[in-house]
């Protein structure tokens, strides 16, 4: 993919995260954590220190050297992209975090997934989020 396709509308970014809030919290924390990110200066302090510590000790090795070459060209890059996210990170702050949030997250479009007992979810509360959609597990997993 070159530069001007990752620039087009055809690009689109996918955000994945996991929360494991608990079934009788699963709406609690789709209806806000997209559009009110919590602020926690200590836990963005934690979170900030872990990533630098893995991308400090993080090796790519064997057969995964070419691929990371092929993909950072991919990327119109010609060194490791993670020297610069590393040398973003020592000066990053909490408002930059907050402030990418209200840019490119809050007010957007969502499409959720949720994994579990049907019976465990409170799916009144589940539909004023959105549409549902289930699926069987031979849909999911193919079996």
């Amino acid at each position: 993919m070159t530069p001007e396709e990752l620039k087009s509308e055809f690009y689109r970014l996918a955000c994945t995260f996991y929360v494991s809030p608990g079934n009788e919290r699963t709406y609690v924390v789709l209806s806000g954590l997209n559009e009110n990110m919590p602020e926690s200066e200590a836990a963005f302090k934690l979170a900030k220190d872990g990533l630098t510590n893995r991308l400090r000790t993080e090796r790519i090795i064997k057969g995964d050297i070419i691929w990371s070459y092929i993909n950072a060209q991919d990327l119109g890059q010609n060194v490791d992209p993670r020297i610069k996210l590393y040398n973003d990170i020592q000066n990053m702050t909490l408002k930059d975090i907050a402030d990418f949030q209200k840019q490119w997250v809050k007010g957007r479009t969502y499409v959720y997934c949720i994994l579990g007992d049907k019976k465990d979810l409170e799916l009144d509360k589940l539909k004023a989020v959105g549409p549902i959609e289930e699926l069987t597990q031979e849909q999911i997993f193919g079996y």
